[in-house]
């Protein structure tokens, strides 16, 4: 069965055991892209061959949030300690990884909330925590 987005959550702390929600986010970026194809053509060959690669998170991970200065000041209290992120669904999955991140206020416009990114740079992989049974 399919799932909402309703009730995703950014979690990070300093600590894998001490993690806290970070601020609630609008979206939230592709995770786990599939791993890259390394052409392994030959001059001999008729069609293009491909090997599987390494997969990428596609670089730093941008989670859209409303601005708010109470909220921007709390987040920004956390860019130098928290270390470890987990991004949990609403059927209870939860996806871990490693990194540091950093705010940027986002672009404005007429009659548009004002936003703020949280750019989060992966320095692990990004791998699905199982919950067990």
């Amino acid at each position: 069965m399919a799932i909402l987005t309703h009730q995703t959550y950014l979690y990070s702390g300093a600590t894998a055991s001490a993690l806290t929600k970070l601020i609630d986010i609008k979206d939230f970026p592709a995770l786990i892209e599939p791993a890259e194809a390394v052409e392994t053509t030959t001059l001999s060959d008729l069609a293009q061959t491909y090997i599987k690669g390494i997969k990428s998170s596609g670089g730093q991970l941008d989670f859209t949030a409303n601005f708010t200065g109470d909220d921007w000041d709390a987040a920004a209290t956390r860019i130098a300690t928290d270390k470890f992120f987990e991004l949990r669904l609403s059927d209870g999955s939860v996806f871990e990884f490693q990194g540091a991140f950093d705010l940027s206020l986002s672009e404005g416009g007429v009659n548009a909330p004002v936003e703020m990114v949280i750019s989060v740079y992966p320095s692990s992989e990004i791998t699905k925590k199982f919950l067990g049974v």
